[in-house]
């Protein structure tokens, strides 16, 4: 199978590696993927009546023009969220809809718009579409192979021609789902984490198509997995998996979250989906109670121990290499 990708864009010294495309897969075919932990694109698959009904003006009307939501606004079209260069800004859905049509590269005093729906009551629901806009409810339909008791979010996005979103990963097995529009998708292998220059669930490198690798010469390293999705294509984006995405026309997309593991090990009060799962945080704590014990030996007995500790957590990420992605 082949993908179409930009590869002349990409930076890394290593070969760009093609996502693999999946034909109409079957829920059992599904579960294989899912279980190989790694991307995948899908196509073929029923979504419902949005795949025809959904462009710019009917999402508006369905909406509602005069609906107030939070956007992002910039006037770069690469949006970085640990240096941010955009700001959040309350608009009318229709006037945020004709904003996102209109804007275009190379204009400086054009702006570019990204929508990410959001719960009325964000801080304690998680986003669902279905819920709060039930007139686009009815032209949506949930892959089969997803149970409905162990989706977490279902997430409109829209935005600007040529918009890209910063690198980072998600903490839940979710699909991007591309309704209007093609977009170009750049995934990192979770084993690159230590080329990615992360800082929490984000990255430094904000374009991943385009990185200074004098300021980020460790990106050399990392191998990029590419695909352009075209309208009615899913991506299978697994947990930890770095991602960024840059959408070459006016896009829409659903993006659907969901439990891979117990609903246990999540945060109960996470209403985003992207708190570290709950064993992290034990594990975290456990790390900052050992070095802190380490506190009142003198710097070069500190700094012995604390390579003795590392030496182990060395050997956990040695040892646990071979085992298999279902382990």
């Amino acid at each position: 199978m082949t993908l179409s990708c930009k590869e002349e864009l990409l930076t890394t010294s290593s070969v760009p590696t093609l996502i693999p495309v999946y034909d109409a897969p079957t829920k059992t075919e599904f579960f294989d993927i899912q279980a190989q932990r790694q991307p995948a694109v899908l196509r073929d698959i029923p979504i419902g009546a949005c795949a025809e009904k959904w462009t710019a003006a009917y999402l508006a009307q369905q909406v509602g023009r005069d609906k107030p939501v939070s956007v992002h606004e910039s006037s770069s079209n690469r949006l970085r969220f640990l240096d941010k260069n955009f700001v959040y800004r309350v608009m009318p859905f229709g006037a945020f809809i004709d904003a996102a049509l209109t804007s275009s590269e190379g204009d400086a005093q054009n702006k570019f718009y990204y929508y990410r729906a959001l719960a009325d009551d964000a801080r304690n629901v998680p986003s669902d579409f279905r819920r709060d806009f039930p007139k686009l409810a009815q032209d949506f339909v949930l892959p089969d192979f997803l149970e409905h008791e162990t989706v977490f979010s279902c997430v409109l996005r829209c935005g600007s021609a040529n918009l890209g979103l910063w690198l980072h990963y998600d903490v839940l097995d979710n699909v991007l789902i591309q309704i209007r529009g093609r977009k170009r998708a750049v995934l990192f292998d979770p084993e690159d984490f230590d080329h990615l220059y992360m800082q929490g669930d984000k990255s430094l490198i904000f374009d991943a198509e385009n990185v200074d690798l004098d300021r980020f010469p460790k990106f050399r390293n990392a191998t990029k997995w590419v695909c352009t999705l075209e309208e009615g294509d899913m991506l299978f984006i697994p947990a930890f998996w770095m991602h960024y995405m840059v959408a070459e026309e006016f896009s829409i997309a659903v993006n659907v979250f969901w439990h891979n593991l117990p609903k246990e090990l999540y945060d109960s009060k996470d209403t985003y989906g992207n708190k570290e799962l709950l064993p992290y945080f034990r594990a975290s704590q456990g790390l900052d109670r050992a070095l802190k014990q380490l506190e009142n030996l003198p710097r070069e007995y500190r700094r012995f121990y604390a390579r003795m500790l590392k030496a182990k957590l060395d050997k956990y990420l040695t040892d646990s290499a071979s085992e298999s992605p279902k382990s």
